[in-house]
């Protein structure tokens, strides 16, 4: 079957940087105490730690947490009332201590694409940080679908978020291939749906391909688009 799709990763294969913990950690300190609610450092990283514990027992299945849940549950661990204000003045202090900037040639890369593709975005995020950097640097509007772990209960590589990117986008698995950055995640997940995968930055045999940079991915798109089929 012809290649109709290509989906992406974002964390490390379209964009790079992470969250600043040091710089929220402070933020959050200031912000309880602003809504009269004094906590010390230590017990801050004592109710994150334990709402993390959730998260991972979670991810261990391959699950993944509501972003919203996740601050509920770091308030109630420290004995503060989770109320719509807080809670979304959170969520903001979050995304603006989340440094993310693209990779190299990654415009070019996804508008090279998308004149041949519809493009997907596949990432394991429980919050919206992924869906901010794509609409702060003007890369949205290249993706037909965005799916992400914290809005449908699945992290790769569990096959569902496989197969719902690959309803919403129309095509079957045969006729789509996956970019990423982690072998796990990114390699077998797509290889257990049927989808070819690209691995960036790393090898591995399980990969229909392998490259160095994100740079070189429309040219491995390209031969896995005319390689013969078997």
């Amino acid at each position: 079957m012809p290649l109709r799709a290509v989906t992406f990763d974002v964390g490390g294969t379209l964009a790079g940087g992470k969250l600043n913990r040091n710089l929220y950690g402070q933020h959050m300190l200031e912000l309880l105490e602003s809504h009269g609610q004094r906590v010390s450092r230590r017990e801050l990283k004592k109710a994150v730690g334990l709402a993390l514990d959730t998260l991972n027992r979670l991810r261990e299945k391959n699950l993944e947490m509501d972003f919203n849940e996740f601050r509920r549950i770091t308030l109630l661990r420290l004995g503060i009332t989770p109320t719509p204000d807080l809670m979304s003045a959170m969520a903001s202090l979050y995304y603006q201590c989340f440094e993310q900037v693209p990779l190299p040639k990654c415009k070019e890369v996804l508008d090279e694409l998308s004149r041949n593709y519809s493009l997907g975005v596949i990432s394991n995020t429980m919050s919206l940080a992924s869906k901010i950097f794509l609409e702060r640097f003007g890369l949205a509007g290249y993706f037909k679908v965005q799916v992400y772990s914290g809005e449908i209960g699945y992290r790769k590589p569990h096959p569902k978020i496989f197969e719902i990117a690959l309803q919403r986008l129309g095509v079957a698995a045969a006729e789509a291939v996956h970019v990423g950055n982690d072998p796990k995640e990114d390699v077998l997940g797509p290889k257990k749906v049927g989808m070819k995968a690209i691995l960036v930055g790393d090898t591995d045999p399980n990969a229909d391909v392998s490259v160095g940079s994100l740079a070189e991915v429309p040219e491995a798109v390209l031969r896995l688009a005319s390689a013969p089929e078997t």
